[in-house]
């Protein structure tokens, strides 16, 4: 399988206000109706990670090209780039 940074930019913007938006809508949400504060650093990394994986998967599944290994590869390239620990879709550049 050989993993495509289309895809990966796919799924982060498919969602219209994207994944970090997601994501910060529902700690929103946490912090009003459940008075939760914070979550730590881990609790927004496990946040984070059932939110990428989620999308990838509702991505995947739409597009007929739902694998485990898929949603495994792609799921942690996206989970990366949501949070920014790393950045894995590059941006061309023309000269």
């Amino acid at each position: 399988m050989i993993f495509q940074p289309e895809i990966i930019a796919a799924i982060l913007v498919i969602f219209g206000i994207g994944i970090s938006g997601i994501i910060e809508a529902i700690k929103g949400v946490l912090k009003a109706v459940f008075k939760i504060q914070t979550l730590g650093v881990i609790g927004n990394n496990i946040l984070s990670f059932v939110i990428s994986f989620g999308a990838t998967a509702i991505y995947l599944i739409k597009t007929d090209a739902f694998e485990p290994w898929a949603l495994i590869g792609y799921g942690l390239f996206v989970f990366g780039e949501s949070t920014g620990l790393y950045k894995i879709v590059l941006k061309s550049t023309t000269r």
